[in-house]
C-alpha cells in the first residue's frame, strides 16, 4: 500500500471519528496532523504550520472583533433597533428574526449571534404571545444562511479559501460569496414566511428560567460601543476594497488589535471569546489536506471518479453529484470538516477533468455551510435544540426545502458566475 492511499484510509478513518463523535473533533484533528507528519506525508513543521496560517489568523482576529460587538452590547443593540421595525405579527416577527440574524452572521460567528439574539427573541415571543419553538428556528436558519454572504460569515468558509491558497488555486475575495448567498438569504426568508412558517412545530417549551431580553441591563456604555462600531465598520471597508494591497488576515488582525487598545474589549475576554477547538481543527485539517494532496490521494480518487464517470463527464453532473455528497456529509459532521476533508479532493477532480478548481472550490463552500437537516451538523442549531424542545425530525421537515434551494442555487448559479 502507498503513500496515496494510506492518506485516504486516513480520511475515513477521520469521517468514522468525526461522526462517532466519542473524541473531541479538535483531537482527532491534532492526532491526524501528526500521524501524517510521523508517515512522512507531511514534514513535521507542517503538521502544526496551518495552527499560525493565515487562515486561523483571520479566525482568531474576527471572533475577537464579534467579541467586542457582543461584549459592548453593540450587537444587541443594532439586533433590537432593527427588530423594532416590525410588527408583533408571528410572520413579522419570523422575517424579522431571519434577516437580521442572516445579516449580523454575514460578518460574526453564527453561534454569537444566536447567543446573542435569542434574549431579545425570547422577549419578542413572549410579548407577542409567539410559541418559543416558532420564534427560535428563523433565527437559527436566518443564522446559518447568513454565513456564505461574505467570506467571514463561516469558519468552513475560511478554512476551505485556505485550503485553496495552499494549493495555489485563486481564493475568493470577501464579497464574491455574496452572488450566491444573498439569493440563498431572500429565498431563506420567504420561503420561512409562507410554507415554511407551516411545517415548524408548536412545541411544550416555557419560557420560565429563560434569560429574556431586559432593556436595563444592557451595557450601555455608549462610548465604548460607539468605538466599537466605527472600527468595525472601518474594517468592513478595508476588508472590501483592500486597501494597499492589505490581506483580509492582516486587516482583521489590526481591527481586533485596535479593540484591544481601546478597552473595547479586554486582554482576557479577545482570549475567551476565540473557539478555540474550531482553530485546531482549521489549522490541523490543513495539514492533513496538505498531506492528502502531496501524496497523491486526491489524484487517487479524482482518476477513480473520471474513470467511473468516462473520460469527458459533464462538469455540471460533476458538480451535482459533488453537492449532494458534501451535502450529505456537513448534517453529520461539522462543516469545518467536510469543507476540509473535500476540498482537496474536489480539487484534484477538477484538474482532472479540466474545469476551474475555484469553481469546485465554491461549490464546496456552499454545499458545506447547507447543515440544515439535523440539530448537530451546526451549533446554531445545537444551540436552540434543547431550548426549543424539538423532536430531531423537525429540523429535517423545516431544512429539506432549504437545502433544495440551496442545491439549486449551487448548480445553476455558481457556474454562470464562476465558469467551468
Amino acid at each position: 500500500m502507498g503513500m496515496a492511499e494510506g492518506s485516504l484510509i486516513l480520511v475515513a478513518v477521520l469521517a468514522v471519528a468525526y461522526a462517532v463523535d466519542k473524541i473531541p473533533a479538535a483531537v482527532v484533528a491534532i492526532t491526524a496532523a501528526m500521524v501524517c507528519a510521523l508517515l512522512h506525508m507531511i514534514k513535521f513543521a507542517d503538521a502544526f504550520s496551518g495552527l499560525a496560517g493565515t487562515a486561523a489568523v483571520l479566525l482568531m482576529s474576527m471572533m475577537i472583533v464579534g467579541g467586542a460587538l457582543f461584549r459592548t452590547g453593540l450587537a444587541a443593540r443594532i439586533a433590537t433597533a432593527f427588530l423594532k421595525l416590525t410588527g408583533t405579527t408571528e410572520t413579522g416577527i419570523m422575517v424579522a428574526v431571519m434577516m437580521v440574524a442572516a445579516l449580523l452572521s454575514a460578518v460574526l460567528n453564527n453561534v454569537g449571534v444566536v447567543v446573542t439574539m435569542m434574549p431579545i427573541v425570547l422577549k419578542m415571543c413572549k410579548d407577542a404571545k409567539v410559541p418559543i419553538s416558532r420564534g427560535l428556528m428563523p433565527l437559527a436558519y436566518g443564522a446559518a444562511v447568513g454565513g456564505i454572504i461574505t467570506l467571514i460569515g463561516a469558519a468552513s468558509t475560511v478554512t476551505a479559501n485556505g485550503i485553496l491558497e495552499a494549493s495555489g488555486v485563486e481564493t475568493v475575495n470577501f464579497l464574491e460569496l455574496g452572488m450566491v448567498g444573498i439569493p440563498l438569504t431572500v429565498l431563506g426568508v420567504i420561503y420561512m414566511a409562507t410554507f415554511g412558517k407551516k411545517l415548524i412545530p408548536v412545541t411544550d417549551a416555557s419560557f420560565d428560567g429563560l434569560d429574556i431580553y431586559d432593556e436595563s441591563k444592557v451595557n450601555n456604555d455608549k462610548s465604548k460601543q460607539i468605538i466599537c462600531g466605527v472600527v468595525f465598520f472601518v474594517l468592513l471597508i478595508c476588508m472590501a476594497k483592500r486597501p494597499f494591497g492589505l490581506p483580509l488576515y492582516f486587516v482583521s488582525s489590526l481591527g481586533a488589535l485596535i479593540l484591544v487598545l481601546t478597552g473595547c474589549i479586554t486582554e482576557k475576554e479577545a482570549y475567551k471569546s476565540i473557539d478555540w477547538p474550531t482553530i485546531v481543527i482549521c489549522g490541523a485539517m490543513i495539514a492533513v489536506g496538505k498531506a492528502v494532496s502531496a501524496t497523491g490521494g486526491s489524484k487517487l480518487i479524482a482518476n477513480w471518479v473520471i474513470a467511473t464517470l468516462g473520460s469527458n463527464p459533464s462538469p455540471y453532473f460533476v458538480t451535482a453529484i459533488v453537492v449532494v455528497v458534501v451535502t450529505i456529509m456537513t448534517q453529520f459532521l461539522s462543516n469545518v470538516s467536510t469543507a476540509t476533508l473535500m476540498t482537496p479532493i474536489a480539487i484534484a477532480i477538477a484538474s482532472g477533468i479540466g474545469i476551474n478548481p475555484k469553481t469546485v472550490g465554491i461549490i464546496i463552500i456552499i454545499a458545506a455551510n447547507a447543515s440544515f437537516l439535523t440539530p448537530v451538523g451546526a451549533q446554531a442549531f445545537t444551540v436552540i435544540y434543547p431550548i426549543g424542545k424539538y423532536k430531531f425530525l423537525d429540523f429535517f421537515k423545516v431544512g429539506f426545502p432549504l437545502v433544495v434551494i440551496n442545491t439549486i442555487l449551487a448548480v445553476v448559479l455558481v457556474p454562470v458566475i464562476w465558469p467551468f
